[in-house]
């Protein structure tokens, strides 16, 4: 849905609306449309009604790229392909006419490097790609213009379920999106420029930018606060110069091939939606630069990924039927798997309850379940605890906190399968609290499980005499010693004063300082449990 607050907005936007309707062609999911003001505070009931003319609709879609991008490498794998995960190229090999024919690589789990040799090397590394044409040729000019774009998650209560809302024209000229996704409302994105880094992370004034861009469409009833985001993380666009073309700060609309001196192919640029025309792209290229004899035509556009051979949309329902899932369990399951979702059933552990039989889930808010670990470690090359809670599964990006709480029950199982020894479950233990410190988990907040954050939600709703989402100071005192902290109102005064916390407005906290607040009592030894 994209609001309305001027006439003569409506034209363009509607006119914009029909053209990538057009543009879709047969593949349309819908026709876009106009609502009225009534219709349109119908749909999204959060929507600011104060001088709203109407609203344009349209249809999008959406995936879930970790599961694609798992199923990707699983159908390579079942075409002949061999896969090596947390594997680094560190070096190039080349033969005496100066021609790439290898790599020299290293595991960067275990330290073991060695020598893989091909006809050809492609680089199709995202944002990374100058690192290795740099490697090739270290004076050619970069083609990759890096930028981080911030994502916040927050409750499903904030959004409609069926409907997203999307403001073009941000304070800063940047798009804005808030969306139903994964049954929670995602927000983003900026789009500033970055250094190209593994784990981006996203800063507090770039979550608040996000926060108070939407709070602008939102009925004023509604206050987002910063206590409400359940994760939130940075990701990299690797937008691409074409080095063909005669403009080098010109970016490119799509993506990039480019075959080196040396005879190394890189793809770069892209996205989600150009995935399979990329990949054709790059195997004609490669055909023709190493000198390839193709046995057949391309089969891209009709190559049938993992999991989709046999699925049906009411698989569901036989998972439930047969394995006695709780439903919601088995609508993920089937969704996410496809076909093989029956693979990871046949793993899954009895709960010892009545209903549900089996499914023994990582989080009891989410619908994740201990067999996908297992399943993750066995099948689809998982070999760290972040890898399951951020790229099998979705948990580490939309509930950072839930995500740290399973740390210890996914430590068990990868551990069992994979024959940890003590000392390396307790640095993936490490490893996986330190990557959740990029999930827009602060260091004060993480402190607290998934109960004490609910129960000291409770605590500040209830202190909250007028619901605006933030207490006075007098309230924010009575908040803290509530639960069971021995500190004198002038103490209480002595931490907020020497404290590097501030309010929202003059005399107003939401509750992320209620935490932080709660946390520096505890450290001085004013609370008693």
């Amino acid at each position: 849905m994209l609001p309305i607050y001027s006439w003569w907005k409506l034209p363009y936007y509607y006119v914009g609306a029909k053209v990538y309707d057009f543009l879709a062609g047969g593949q349309a999911l819908e026709s876009s449309y106009f609502l009225s003001k009534t219709k349109a505070v119908e749909k999204f009931p959060m929507l600011k009604p104060d001088g709203l003319k109407g609203a344009i609709v349209y249809y999008d879609g959406q995936h879930n790229d970790a599961r694609m991008n798992i199923s990707l490498v699983l159908s390579a794998a079942a075409n002949g392909a061999m896969v090596a995960n947390h594997v680094k190229v560190i070096s190039l090999i080349k033969d005496t006419s100066s021609k790439v024919v290898g790599v020299r690589v290293k595991d960067m789990l275990s330290g073991e490097e060695w020598n893989i040799y091909a006809k050809g090397v492609v680089s199709a590394i995202g944002p990374f790609a100058d690192s290795l044409r740099k490697m090739d040729n270290p004076n050619i000019q970069t083609i990759v213009t890096p930028s981080t774009g911030v994502h916040v998650v927050l409750p499903s209560y904030y959004g409609p379920s069926n409907m997203g809302l999307l403001d073009p024209e941000t304070t800063d000229d940047r798009l804005l999106f808030f969306l139903p996704w994964q049954k929670h409302v995602i927000v983003g994105t900026t789009d500033v420029a970055s250094e190209v880094t593994t784990d981006p992370q996203p800063t507090e004034k770039e979550i608040s930018f996000i926060l108070n861009e939407i709070q602008v469409y939102l009925n004023p009833g509604i206050k987002i606060r910063r206590g409400d985001v359940l994760a939130a993380w940075s990701g990299l666009r690797p937008l691409v110069r074409d080095p063909t073309k005669p403009s080098s700060q010109e970016l490119a609309r799509s993506h990039v091939v480019e075959v080196s001196e040396s005879n190394m192919i890189s793809v770069a640029g892209g996205k989600w939606t150009t995935y399979r025309a990329m990949a054709s792209d790059t195997v004609d290229q490669a055909i023709k630069s190493f000198d390839l004899r193709p046995q057949g035509n391309c089969r891209t556009e009709t190559c049938l990924l993992v999991g989709s051979h046999n699925y049906n949309s009411l698989d569901s329902i036989k998972l439930a039927q047969q394995f006695g899932f709780d439903p919601e369990v088995a609508q993920h399951l089937s969704e996410s798997y496809g076909d093989r979702a029956f693979d990871v059933a046949m793993l899954s552990n009895k709960t010892g309850l009545k209903f549900p039989i089996l499914g023994k889930r990582l989080s009891p808010q989410y619908p994740y379940i201990e067999a996908e670990v297992k399943y993750a470690t066995e099948v689809e090359f998982a070999r760290t605890i972040t890898d399951v809670l951020a790229r099998r599964t979705r948990l580490c990006f939309l509930n950072a906190i839930a995500a740290k709480e399973a740390i210890p029950k996914v430590a068990d199982i990868m551990g069992s399968t994979l024959n940890w020894t003590k000392e390396e479950r307790e640095k993936q233990i490490k490893d996986a609290k330190k990557y959740l410190k990029t999930m827009g988990l602060s260091q004060d907040r993480s402190k607290y499980n998934h109960n004490q954050v609910v129960s000291l939600r409770e605590v500040f709703d209830a202190c909250d005499l007028n619901k605006d989402g933030t207490l006075s100071e007098k309230e924010l005192y009575f908040a803290i010693t509530s639960v069971g902290a021995s500190i004198t109102s002038e103490e209480f005064q002595k931490i907020l004063k020497n404290s590097e916390i501030e309010s929202k407005e003059i005399g107003e906290y939401d509750f992320l300082t209620y935490l932080n607040l709660m946390d520096l009592v505890e450290r001085e030894g004013g609370a008693e449990g």
